[in-house]
């Protein structure tokens, strides 16, 4: 989870002192070790102890992270992977601050039941090689959400006969929402065959969804390699971005920088919807690419467009192979094989945020010829999405969004204070749709005092409170900060 400050002070609160057994609602991890030795002391618990004491306290729980601890949990093979059934919220201090890791050696969440809840930590190093087992960072069947989190450097492969798939995220039922995400870097390998007449396929090395609901906002798949195995007469298809055999939903999203690898099956760098349907409004699949004897570079499949999407090739090689129809709105901005379109979009880097981004460059065809949803006001970096340029006609019916998880030229939402008769005006961002309470201190070495009343973050994770001290001609020296209620 992250806080911002208004003035130069990032705060959250300290874990309780004392070796005391942690009952929840609430759990505090205060190490970066991985054991489980079943109970949750105060400062002396690890993730997996608490995700244990979260199952058994009977109440859908939170775990957060003591103040101050970052950098990188690697889960020990001998326990296995971190898994959820009853509900949990883990929040992280940041995905460029916490990664949960696999190690190479194991997959990193395994999930069922639920509601569960993700954010602001990295997913990365989980691998899965064992028979009929997909997702190399997170395999979900029950109601998950994803938010602010990075899935990256995960992999997958399958040992022969079965395909390998979903080298970020497996979905096998239930709901899975992906926001203000980033997948990148996971690979999926078919296995070489010797003696076979055909290599095994590599599906989905970002995600895979086999069965359920997959549903992601301001989100960004990139960097997602799939290689088929190779066999005496040909190699295992390929799929590099999302592999979808359910229902699949991307608002605002970027899939691109995608690869795929068959040499003589076919590939498919960005999406393949080869079951279900995979619905896009506002999302850009392009410039992902493949090596493949029928080769599709950014869709092939069943597909329904809500309008304002920017696909680079409709189609596939040889000409016309398998084109996909479906991007017929006015809106939309279509390529082919043939003549492809190009997003013009920058490097996959931090551009602000806790997740990389593909950022739009300035002459990008993507700049205001999208539209918002309710659900994804805000881009990937949790800026406003409301940036019109006045010189660039909006596409009709449209908002002046850019399409896409980013958005061009949007302002970095610092935190402000404005001083008027009645005290200082305070306003920040805290968590979007949580309860906040303020406090503030005159001296870092003071307490910390709570302002009366709870304040509700709004559906763009806007705070304001006024503090009523008399500012006079010169304001007293004050820190600041929001903390989510319980």
């Amino acid at each position: 989870m992250k806080f911002r400050s208004l003035l130069p002070l990032l705060l959250i609160l300290p874990a309780e002192a004392g070796a005391q057994v942690q009952t929840g609602p609430r759990f505090v991890v205060s190490t970066l070790a991985d054991r489980n030795n079943g109970t949750a002391l105060t400062g002396d618990c690890t993730l997996r102890e608490a995700i244990g004491a979260a199952a058994t306290s009977g109440q859908p729980a939170i775990i957060v992270f003591a103040e101050n601890l970052g950098g990188t949990l690697t889960l020990s093979p001998a326990l296995g992977q971190l898994s959820l059934s009853s509900p949990v919220s883990i929040l992280g201090p940041g995905a460029r601050a916490l990664t949960v890791s696999g190690g190479g050696a194991l997959r990193v969440f395994g999930v069922s039941g639920g509601p569960h809840l993700i954010s602001g930590i990295t997913i990365s190093g989980g691998k899965v090689t064992a028979m009929n087992q997909s997702g190399g960072g997170i395999s979900s069947s029950g109601d998950l959400v994803i938010q602010d989190c990075s899935i990256s450097g995960n992999q997958v492969q399958s040992p022969a006969y079965f395909v390998s798939s979903g080298g970020g995220i497996f979905v096998n039922g239930g709901t899975l929402t992906l926001v203000r995400s980033s997948v990148s870097g996971n690979t999926a390998t078919g296995m070489n065959v010797s003696g076979n007449r055909y290599g095994y396929d590599a599906m989905g090395a970002g995600v895979h969804v086999a069965s359920g609901i997959f549903t992601a906002r301001s989100s960004t798949f990139q960097g997602n390699t799939a290689t088929g195995g190779s066999g005496t007469s040909r190699t295992g298809w390929a799929c590099g971005g999302i592999y979808n055999n359910g229902t699949t939903v991307l608002r605002n999203c970027t899939v691109s920088g995608n690869t795929a690898t068959a040499t003589d099956a076919p590939g498919i760098g960005g999406i393949f919807s080869a079951g279900g349907n995979c619905t896009l409004s506002s999302t850009v699949v392009a410039a992902n690419t493949v090596t493949g004897y029928a080769r599709h570079r950014d869709v092939r499949g069943a597909f329904t467009s809500d309008g304002y999407n920017f696909i680079g090739a409709t189609n596939g090689f040889p000409a016309g192979e398998h084109e996909v129809r479906a991007f017929a709105q006015a809106t939309d901005l279509t390529g082919t094989e043939q003549s492809p379109r190009d997003p013009k979009l920058g490097a996959f880097q931090s551009n602000g945020g806790s997740t990389n981004t593909m950022l739009p460059l300035a002459d990008s065809p993507l700049v205001d010829q999208g539209k918002t949803t309710a659900e994804a006001l805000d881009d990937q970096r949790g800026r406003s999405r409301f940036v019109d340029d006045a010189a660039i006609p909006n596409a009709a019916g449209g908002d002046g969004a850019d399409i896409g998880a980013v958005e061009y030229g949007a302002p970095i939402d610092l935190p402000t204070i404005e001083f008027t008769a009645g005290g200082a005006v305070i306003r920040l961002k805290g968590e979007r749709g949580m309860n906040h309470t303020f406090e503030y201190s005159d001296d870092l070495d003071d307490p910390w005092t709570p302002f009366g009343g709870v304040i509700f973050s709004d559906g763009g994770g806007n705070l304001t409170v006024l503090d009523p001290f008399n500012p006079g001609p010169r304001p007293p020296r004050r820190f600041y900060r929001a903390v989510p209620a319980p």
